[in-house]
């Protein structure tokens, strides 16, 4: 059931995206790109890894903006000083993000947030012969806070730092670029 509500979420977001876009004409694809960070838990799990590919896909308002993310990240938890487990997670998530008029300066901030499907995965040591894998699907919230800047005609560059809260929450520091479509 978690799995056909995730593929429906997945189909519903892009049409419902096309089926308004007669009300928001900016929207559309304008840009992909890939960030990368550490995936900093707020838990006993260690400092992981996480890359995010995303996509701008215009503005609902002058200031108002959308982008559409896929996200992976996983970090290990030592259990007894010998066992190392570890908690993935797989997100599809879009972020609304407000970007005020900045003119003086070079580069455009904003601050954001949205709610995601999450899928997570719970793997404990193949060492551990009497444990299983543990996975779920939920929805989740996250914020954002960043800016992008140019750094050629067709190429952006990407700092954000995001905060996904969750059982699990993680604090995401990314650095990455988008390329114009």
């Amino acid at each position: 059931m978690k799995k056909i509500l995730f593929a429906l979420i997945i189909i519903a977001l892009p049409l419902s995206v096309i089926a308004q876009y007669q009300n928001y004409p900016d929207l559309g694809l304008k840009t992909i790109g890939v960030k990368v960070g550490p995936a900093i838990p707020d838990s006993q799990h260690k400092v992981g890894f996480a890359l995010a590919v995303f996509s701008d896909l215009g503005k609902l308002h002058e200031i108002v903006g959308l982008e559409a993310s896929l996200e992976y990240f996983r970090v290990t938890k030592e259990v007894q000083q010998i066992y190392t487990n570890s908690h993935s997670d797989i997100a599809v998530y879009p972020t609304l993000k407000i970007m005020p008029k900045v003119e003086s300066v070079k580069f455009q901030p904003y601050i954001g947030g949205g709610l995601g499907v999450h899928y997570l995965t719970d793997t404990p040591d193949e060492r551990l012969t009497n444990a299983d894998k543990n996975t779920s699907t939920r929805l989740e919230v996250h914020l954002t806070v960043g800016s992008t800047f140019r750094i050629t005609d067709d190429i952006t560059g990407v700092g954000c730092f995001k905060i996904n809260l969750s059982d699990i929450s993680t604090y995401n520091p990314y650095f990455g670029v988008s390329f114009n479509m």
